[in-house]
């Protein structure tokens, strides 16, 4: 008798177990997410592949505007070597051509590219732009699915050749390379970069410092390694220096030569911390 009694206890508790498996099994909802292990948000614990919902990792440029290595101000006077005064009221200009290389000198591809027309003839590049201005500290350059360790960070300071001869930039209209946000002086010409200056007495002249396509840009070189865990963003803070611009130039020239000045100095400002 006391061997059936347990027998029967045992079978009913294997009933319920298997009633309670089954009861959660029905109520057990699949989840959807990235599995793609290169994306950002790559979801190890998803059961199923979302739609169109992976994001890649980005490259990512942080740039710190600084004067006498303090945060930059329009409103801080700064002397040059000669003991010259001047301020600094705005600039802006492009940065292009930014690429991070791998230990082989191998450069990271970035996804998203752009097209142009140049004499005639479309092509596309990468993206690989972007407009600087004061008020501009953090950056999303491209796109990457590419990690491990890498050695340097090149970069134009301007608009490469390429980009100052295409004649057409077939982009949306929020893009910084289209007709209505290209940088442009006051008669309308284009530009890839601009200073504007307050000097001599009382600051009571100013002067605005434009290049045009004209005008040449400057490559730079930054050996700087990191090492980056896939998924994650490739990230680079470039420091810039503005008083460099203004290294041992005399205020008092015309300005045709302050400007020569000014664009022999433009890249030695950049450094990468």
């Amino acid at each position: 008798m006391v061997t059936y009694q347990r027998t029967s206890s045992f079978m009913f508790l294997c009933f319920s177990l298997a009633i309670l498996g089954l009861v959660q099994t029905s109520c057990y909802e699949r989840k959807e997410g990235c599995l793609d292990p290169v994306s950002s948000n790559f979801d190890p614990t998803a059961d199923d592949y979302c739609a169109d919902c992976c994001t890649n990792p980005m490259l990512q440029l942080s740039i710190k505007h600084q004067v006498n290595g303090k945060f930059y101000s329009a409103a801080d006077t700064l002397y040059n070597q000669s003991g010259q005064s001047y301020k600094i009221l705005d600039f802006a200009y492009y940065l292009s051509n930014i690429k991070v290389s791998d230990q082989q000198g191998i450069p990271v591809e970035g996804i998203n590219r752009v097209s142009f027309e140049s004499n005639g003839v479309e092509s596309d590049r990468e993206d690989l732009f972007l407009l600087v201005r004061p008020t501009n500290f953090d950056f999303n350059v491209n796109e990457i699915r590419q990690s491990g360790t890498f050695s340097t960070l090149s970069l134009t300071v301007g608009l490469d050749e390429e980009a100052r001869n295409t004649d057409i930039w077939n982009v949306v209209d929020n893009h910084i390379l289209s007709d209505s946000l290209f940088l442009k002086n006051e008669e309308g010409e284009k530009l890839w970069g601009r200073i504007q200056v307050a000097k001599g007495v009382n600051f009571s002249d100013t002067a605005t410092y434009a290049f045009t396509m004209d005008d040449v840009d400057d490559f730079l070189l930054f050996s700087s390694e990191i090492k980056v865990s896939k998924g994650f963003n490739i990230k680079y803070t470039l420091v810039a220096e503005y008083t460099e611009w203004f290294r041992f130039v005399d205020l008092n020239l015309p300005d045709k030569l302050i400007k020569s000045a000014l664009h022999a100095n433009l890249k030695s400002a950049f450094r990468v911390e």
